[in-house]
């Protein structure tokens, strides 16, 4: 994500470009050729191409996450709920057109963890190992 951001950065400067470029890198680390157009780590990508846009968006996504996981120590619903935080954040901080972007790839990277949301929803996603909670 970092890279790829990096590189449309060096070629045009716009935000709904660095976007798209992280949209894309997003989703070549989801679906990969060389995995069978499978494969993980979106959300991270994304991170890193959201840090390289705007360092606050990201700081946004690092503090959404790290906020869900220390409430319910569910990596899945912090990766989620993070997701989310990223275009309403951009909204606000890059513009519009961006942040449109922004969703699709959010949007993308939430339907892969769908799986997830059916075990959060039947009490079933298990938490983070180790991870102890003060009741």
């Amino acid at each position: 994500g970092v890279a790829a951001v990096m590189i449309a950065a060096h070629l045009h400067d716009v935000p709904h470009l660095l976007a798209f470029a992280a949209l894309m890198a997003t989703l070549g680390h989801m679906y990969s050729p060389w995995l069978k157009f499978s494969g993980g780590k979106g959300v991270a990508t994304m991170l890193g191409g959201v840090l390289t846009m705007s360092f606050y968006v990201g700081l946004i996504f690092c503090a959404a996450w790290l906020g869900i996981f220390l409430l319910t120590f569910y990596v899945s619903l912090a990766s989620i709920i993070a997701l989310i935080a990223i275009p309403v954040a951009a909204l606000f901080l890059i513009g519009g057109p961006a942040a449109f972007i922004l969703a699709i790839a959010a949007a993308v990277a939430i339907y892969k963890h769908r799986s997830n949301i059916a075990r959060l929803r039947r009490g079933e996603e298990p938490k983070m190992k180790g991870a102890k909670r003060a009741e």
